[in-house]
């Protein structure tokens, strides 16, 4: 079976359609708590196959070893090769920031409302992640000499189901709103399915589309009027953010006694056995 580009194409369209049919089955149901369950479940399931297997997609709140912890995120993508959630059942968990690979804030629609508090919940997991540098090779480009350094904090993206006829100030008003928050702390993407996506990018390297998928190290929004390839950009950014992924180093033992050991609570008889000579 041969594969071509318009072949991803057409699977990520099929999967936009998938998502916004969910939506609409979900319109039904009174409680908005019920509908936002469904409307995440749903994500989580279209998503999966389109996902590499090693990483767990959760709902769940973020947190650090120092025991702060984020708003409640939607959908978490979580790596299950690092290390386990701490608490939680079925879908829902409490994730080590290490662990944390991306974060996406889902929402049925596209309101600025809704737009500022997706970016403010994001921002409240990234800020977890300790800025200091870390080393290693990402899973998605083995072939450079050496292991990487990065700073850079896990992707963050908005994903909107429905949005008005007119994107225009919604866009303007997301762009704006971005661009007022840490670098760090910013969503690397937004999407109003079949609509508009607004990723990053850099006008100074010269004329054209200069795609960058890390909010941090990008010059400006850019928005991409893409209609039905709106989800397209979306995942991409997404996936890129994972190939480039250095996983943060992991310290357990802070989770269970935290940095302060002498602070644990824990209180046990101990000794040391040491075989005389």
């Amino acid at each position: 079976m041969s594969v071509h580009p318009e072949h991803l194409r057409q699977a990520i369209a099929g999967l936009a359609l998938k998502l916004q049919a969910s939506l609409g089955a979900s319109g039904p149901l009174g409680d908005s708590l019920s509908k936002g369950e469904l409307r995440e479940e749903d994500i989580v399931a279209e998503f999966r196959p389109h996902l590499p297997a090693r990483y767990a997609l959760v709902k769940g709140v973020v947190v650090n070893s120092e025991g702060n912890e984020s708003d409640p995120q939607d959908v978490l993508l979580f790596d299950t090769a690092v290390l386990p959630p701490i608490l939680g059942s079925g879908q829902t968990r409490v994730v080590p920031v290490e662990g944390v690979v991306g974060t996406i804030q889902v929402k049925s629609n596209a309101t600025k409302a809704n737009i500022d508090s997706a970016i403010e919940n994001i921002a409240s997991a990234k800020r977890l992640l300790a800025p200091t540098p870390r080393y290693g090779h990402p899973p998605g480009d083995a072939g450079r000499p050496g292991p990487w350094s990065t700073t850079a904090s896990f992707f963050g993206g908005i994903l909107c189901l429905r949005g008005p006829a007119d994107v225009q100030d919604l866009v303007n008003h997301y762009a704006s709103a971005v661009s007022r928050v840490d670098p760090r702390e910013r969503p690397d993407a937004f999407c109003i399915v079949d609509k508009v996506a607004v990723v990053w990018g850099s006008p100074s390297t010269g004329s054209g589309l200069h795609f960058a998928f890390r909010a941090e190290s990008a010059e400006a929004p850019l928005a991409l009027f893409a209609g039905a390839d709106s989800l397209l950009f979306f995942y991409t950014s997404f996936v890129e953010h994972i190939n480039h992924w250095i996983t943060p180093p992991i310290s357990w033992l802070d989770y269970v006694f935290g940095k302060d050991r002498s602070a644990s609570g824990l209180k046990l008889q101990y000794s040391y056995w040491v075989e005389e000579p």
